[in-house]
């Protein structure tokens, strides 16, 4: 009596596996599908006895592609599992019962089937490929009008120390958009690097357009084009580096890489640097978030005391240009610790940061706290981009 009840319980719960495998199959219009098991149970009504006896439930999933057909096993005997060899025939002549396999298959594609899926592959792929065409030439244009924007600037006021620390963070950005470029035509925008640098320039573009709002009598058109681009392709290209170039990728949730963003980023930098080049990047993180802070409470001063436009503009401004080199430091310190600095895109990284601190020493003042620190770093990053040159090229 026990085992009657044990089978019917069985039956019921195979219910629902049987209907998930019967609907797909029959509706099924993609040439693969998938098939998941679970079962588990107290020992009262226990029925498995053999397979991963350790797990709380035991999930097998498995594939199919068209004309396939496979056999799967129901009993829990088999010594296959989960595919059927035979072993429920063994239990029917030992109890009486009637218990079989599960049998699926999916017949093959008509040859007009097969001439559709090609024909919408095609389409998939000309669609992609337009995509990241779009993409490149877009961190291509935003590299361009960046220049054009520094040039357009620099004719005006002269290269003065302060024009010169004022234009870098554009040129920073220049740079990373021309790496981004790079990036998206070798298909590395699903990389955590990318992502970063992406998020970036989202921030960096959005308060750059803010600061243009806000400074009407020295808007100049060029700058608000570089900013508008900045924020159009950074945000097209962390989408595509989320959920793929056909906007498909399994799991893939923007919201939750979003999420996880913060807290990937944090763990990264209160982790123990693995060598000497990551624990210089550490010091020059902390050096640039914590001058990012201070302007940022700066900032909220300037907006409690309702002081003119021109003061919050330059303070965001700057706070943007910070904001962006703290995060080129930190994707250096993570590059540092997966001894992976002999990359082209951290060694454009290296050069581009040594660039920036090197003008905010000049304009600052080489002989102060700040301004020596600066120097000193500006070094580190340019010496590291050498070091990593030579060393590439001693490999190949």
């Amino acid at each position: 009596m026990k085992f009657l009840v044990s089978f019917v319980t069985l039956l019921l719960s195979q219910q629902k596996a049987i209907e998930a495998f019967t609907a797909p199959v029959s509706l099924i219009s993609k040439p693969t599908t998938t098939c998941i098991f679970a079962e588990g149970g107290d020992q009262q009504t226990r029925i498995n006895f053999k397979h991963d006896l350790d797990s709380p439930k035991v999930a097998t999933q498995d594939k199919l592609s068209r004309g396939d057909k496979k056999v799967y096993c129901r009993c829990w005997q088999s010594g296959t599992f989960p595919l059927c060899d035979g072993q429920h025939m063994k239990h029917n002549e030992a109890t009486g019962d009637n218990v079989g396999p599960l049998i699926v298959s999916i017949p093959k594609a008509k040859p007009e089937e097969v001439v559709e899926e090609s024909k919408v592959s095609a389409e998939d792929d000309k669609k992609i490929e337009g995509r990241k065409k779009r993409l490149v030439m877009g961190y291509k244009a935003t590299t361009f009008a960046y220049f054009l924007s520094i040039i357009q600037v620099a004719s005006k006021t002269g290269l003065t120390k302060f024009a010169a620390y004022f234009l870098s963070s554009r040129l920073l950005t220049a740079g990373v958009a021309y790496i981004m470029s790079s990036a998206a035509e070798n298909d590395r925008l699903s990389s955590d690097t990318y992502k970063r640098l992406n998020l970036a320039m989202i921030g960096f573009g959005v308060i750059g357009l803010i600061v243009q709002a806000l400074l009407p009598n020295t808007r100049t058109a060029m700058a608000c084009i570089a900013a508008f681009l900045t924020m159009v392709n950074a945000v097209k290209g962390y989408g595509y580096g989320v959920l793929g170039w056909d906007k498909k990728k399994e799991d893939a949730s923007i919201v939750k890489d979003l999420a996880n963003y913060p807290v990937s980023v944090l763990k990264g930098v209160f982790s123990i640097p693995k060598n000497m080049k990551s624990f210089g990047y550490l010091g020059l993180t902390g050096m640039v978030v914590t001058m990012k802070v201070i302007k940022l409470v700066e900032l909220v001063q300037v907006l409690k005391e309702g002081t003119d436009k021109v003061m919050i503009a330059t303070r965001l401004s700057r706070f943007a240009s910070l904001s962006f080199l703290a995060m080129v430091a930190y994707t250096l310190k993570d590059a540092a610790d997966r001894d992976r600095l002999e990359g082209s895109t951290f060694i454009e990284l290296n050069f581009l940061a040594a660039l920036s601190l090197a003008t905010m020493s000049a304009y600052v003042g080489f002989n102060s706290r700040l301004g020596g620190f600066a120097a000193f770093f500006s070094g580190f990053s340019a010496f590291n981009g050498l070091a990593s040159i030579q060393k590439k090229q001693s490999k190949a």
